[in-house]
């Protein structure tokens, strides 16, 4: 019998709104776009030019558009404030499910 608990459901973020983490929408994060992974500790990350860097590139790539690594930033700090932690591995998706223009979505664990 397994007595250790359901793992917490993870803290996610679209356009710097929070959203329930259901089945549905997160079969949505499947269809085109790109993400990149970043591990985050005390609030910081080795390197972070890197993955803002393959972000923007990607995004010009598939959109036609850059992305403002200022605005990723922003939105990874708010994922961590709102899930009250400043260590998670944190995966920053760009999207494009039936919006008009790409989405930026963050997911970090609770």
């Amino acid at each position: 019998m397994n007595d250790l608990p359901a793992p917490p459901a993870p803290h996610i973020e679209v356009d710097g709104r929070p959203v329930p983490a259901d089945p549905l929408f997160l079969s949505l994060l499947g269809g085109y776009g790109h993400m990149t992974a970043m591990e985050i500790r005390d609030g910081r990350v080795r390197g972070l030019d890197l993955p803002l860097a393959r972000l923007d590139a990607a995004t010009r790539e598939l959109f036609g558009e850059g992305l403002d690594g200022g605005t990723v930033r922003d939105r990874v700090r708010q994922a961590l404030r709102s899930a009250g932690t400043a260590d998670a591995a944190v995966r920053v998706y760009v999207h494009a499910p039936a919006a008009p223009a790409p989405q930026r979505t963050v997911r970090s664990p609770r």
